[in-house]
């Protein structure tokens, strides 16, 4: 959804002679949804999944990417981890008991992270996310 979302916004962008993209508001009845650029590397504008700023454009405090079992694959830490390390402080997300497939990537790909925590959704309790 965030991509297409982005696409959108990088089209509205070009065709009105803004430049490029660095965020996209979306505010509904129960809140709102804001997609913000934490940079660029190799030409392409990066959008973690959670950004946290200490203030909106004044800098990076943290960023995240939240995986689930079946995006924990080489072309995501490729792709996502390694060029939003470079950036900032990233922390992955992942469900809870693919911690060491976490671990494997990151050392097979030489990715630094700030940290690795888990989540989990239980429906009576709700979500759960613990420090690796």
């Amino acid at each position: 959804m965030s991509a297409a979302m982005l696409s959108l916004g990088e089209r509205i962008a070009g065709e009105l002679g803004r430049g490029s993209l660095e965020q996209v508001y979306i505010k509904g009845l129960k809140g709102y949804v804001i997609l913000m650029s934490v940079g660029e590397e190799g030409g392409k504008e990066l959008f973690p999944d959670i950004v946290v700023v200490r203030r909106p454009g004044v800098w990076l405090q943290m960023m995240a990417e939240v995986e689930t079992a079946d995006t924990l694959t080489d072309e995501t830490a490729l792709n996502e981890w390694k060029p939003l390390s470079k950036v900032g402080e990233l922390f992955v997300y992942v469900p809870m008991g693919h911690v060491p497939e976490t671990k494997a990537l990151l050392k097979k790909h030489k990715i630094k992270v700030a940290g690795i925590r888990t989540w989990r959704f239980r429906p009576v309790w709700g979500l759960d996310v613990t420090e690796a």
